[in-house]
């Protein structure tokens, strides 16, 4: 497949008063052209600074120290950290739109619905007038919100959570991205409601032929939509594999305790397993494997030095003592 999108070797640090926090470290990831890849992670593990550093909107004291993300754009290879801000504005939004957490916090509050749109379709698009509202018209139409007209002069506050997250992955679709990258988009939502969008997305990826990068921390979510699979852990990647491997063979004693804790209606058990401790403090990460402090396979190797990437298929990867060096 064509790769659509590659990081090689990237680090983004924070510069805080108490040190250098090394929130992502050597990360290496690629998603191919109509690829759904899940990044997976406890919180603080660097899956949201990964994506923000993709967009290029790493909040301040934060920096990208090294690295390229090269984007298959207009036929060629471009490296998002070397482009000009003017650049990449033309990409962000247009090319790699991103959904965020919290829909709420990411409407603007004063302003309509179909306002908030009609600037993403001025801005990326270049449209003005009855083209410029039949598109947002067309992007709500896509996403199953009823009742148009009403919508688009509503305001945030007037609207569901599912509704709101129509929303923001309408705004997000209206100029054909390329690349959808959803952090956590269905956590503020009930069961049911979570259920729809993953639904939603899923349909409109297959639509639209897009990319996605989804960020959850929930597997139930992973096995459901997923392609590949990469599971991170304090800012570094231990375990890369397609979905049916993952979940039929995890390498990784973090990947295995992710899918341990899983609660499985099949059985009955008195008490849920859950994975010892908890994710270091990015102040005082220990030496060797980050995660040597909770792993019950760690050997005296893994508090010393740090494993590298080890090729188990064309398919696997995996960073732990117990396949390489």
């Amino acid at each position: 497949m064509m790769s659509l999108l590659e990081i090689e070797d990237l680090h983004t640090y924070f510069y805080t008063s108490d040190g250098v926090i090394k929130a992502v470290e050597g990360i290496n990831l690629r998603i191919d052209s109509s690829e759904t890849v899940s990044l997976v992670g406890e919180s603080g593990s660097g899956k949201t600074l990964t994506a923000l550093s993709i967009m290029r909107l790493v909040p301040h004291p934060g920096k990208i120290i090294k690295g390229k993300i090269l984007f298959l754009n207009n036929g060629g290879n471009v490296d998002l950290l070397s482009i000009s801000e003017e650049d990449i504005r033309n990409i962000r939004g247009k090319k790699i739109s991103m959904i965020f957490q919290e829909p709420f916090t990411s409407l603007n509050p004063v302003f309509s619905i179909g306002y908030q749109i009609a600037e993403v379709v001025r801005l990326h698009l270049k449209l003005k007038g009855n083209d410029m509202i039949n598109k947002v018209k067309e992007s709500l139409n896509l996403v199953g919100i009823p009742d148009i007209n009403r919508i688009i002069k509503s305001y945030p506050h007037e609207l569901s959570g599912g509704m709101r997250q129509r929303v923001m992955i309408a705004m997000a679709l209206v100029s054909n991205p390329k690349l959808l990258i959803a952090d956590e988009p269905t956590t503020a939502l009930d069961v049911t409601i979570q259920a729809q969008i993953l639904e939603l997305i899923s349909d409109i990826k297959t639509k639209l032929n897009l990319s996605v990068l989804l960020i959850t921390h929930d597997l139930g979510i992973v096995k459901e939509i997923s392609d590949k699979v990469v599971i991170m852990y304090a800012g570094k990647i231990v375990e890369v594999a397609k979905k049916r491997e993952i979940f039929e063979n995890p390498l990784h004693p973090y990947t295995v305790g992710l899918l341990k804790s899983v609660p499985d209606i099949n059985k009955v058990e008195k008490r849920l397993y859950t994975i010892k401790g908890s994710i270091p403090n990015p102040l005082e990460f220990p030496s060797g494997c980050r995660f040597n402090p909770r792993c019950p396979e760690a050997m005296d190797i893994c508090k010393i030095k740090e494993p590298v990437e080890t090729k188990i298929s064309e398919t696997h990867l995996v960073r732990c003592f117990k396949y390489g060096k």
